[in-house]
């Protein structure tokens, strides 16, 4: 299509991306501080034969405009006319007040000296795109960190699959509960309404229309006619 591909990079700040995965998806600080790792090593690596170029949020945070201007200066961008009113919708969405997580470079745990070193070369190769050094820093790093993926990654890999497992057991457990509740009460409505039908039919014998008591003796005296009628015949038959 003689589409010319040019890359921008975003970068942040791997402790704060780290925190903003704890809140959002509950994953722990080393899961959140590997995976963006694993994420901007590749990003970088697969981009540097590309005109590119890297910018950090609290560049953006800062100074939007002049960020833009330095990316289309490294690209050869002739960016369109802001008028106010996209500019003022640019100052909205980048409002410092969306910043939920916030932390310097320096406060990541030293354990994690890869994700230190490679954020330190992303912001040398942001303000120095050519930069030997960042790039054999990045190199350095992904050749280490790929090694270890190689030991690690099946352990991991068995682990997330355990934890898949369970989640789907843990998920049929639910629905076997909701429906025993749901049963549960099903059975208690109908028993409610079981011994509502009985409350009432007991009342109807309870209040019932009175019967004459001429008219039973009347009927006690007819069924009585009956019987020695009956046993008459009886007698004159034998």
């Amino acid at each position: 299509m003689q589409i010319a591909p040019l890359v921008v990079i975003p970068i942040r700040s791997p402790l704060e991306v780290a925190q903003s995965l704890a809140k959002r998806d509950g994953f722990s600080l080393e899961t959140g501080l590997l995976l963006w790792l694993r994420h901007v090593l590749d990003a970088e690596r697969e981009s540097r034969h590309f005109p590119r170029a890297v910018v950090s949020m609290d560049d953006l945070f800062e100074d939007w405009r002049g960020a833009i201007t330095k990316i289309g200066g490294l690209l050869g961008i002739k960016w369109p006319a802001f008028d106010e009113a996209s500019a003022a919708a640019i100052d909205a969405f980048l409002s410092p007040d969306l910043r939920h997580q916030n932390a310097a470079a320096d406060s990541l745990p030293p354990v994690f000296a890869w994700t230190i070193k490679a954020y330190e070369a992303m912001l040398t190769l942001r303000d120095r795109p050519q930069s030997s050094l960042a790039l054999s820093a990045l190199d350095e790093v992904n050749s280490t960190f790929e090694l270890a993926c190689a030991f690690m990654g099946p352990a991991f890999a068995e682990v997330e699959k355990r934890a898949a497992q369970a989640e789907t057991e843990a998920a049929a457990i639910c629905r076997e509960r909701d429906e025993l509740t749901r049963r549960y009460e099903n059975l208690t409505h109908a028993l409610v309404h079981r011994a509502k039908q009985r409350r009432n039919e007991s009342h109807s014998m309870r209040v019932g229309p009175s019967i004459d008591p001429e008219l039973n003796r009347e009927r006690a005296r007819q069924t009585l006619l009956s019987i020695r009628a009956t046993l008459a015949g009886v007698s004159a038959g034998s």
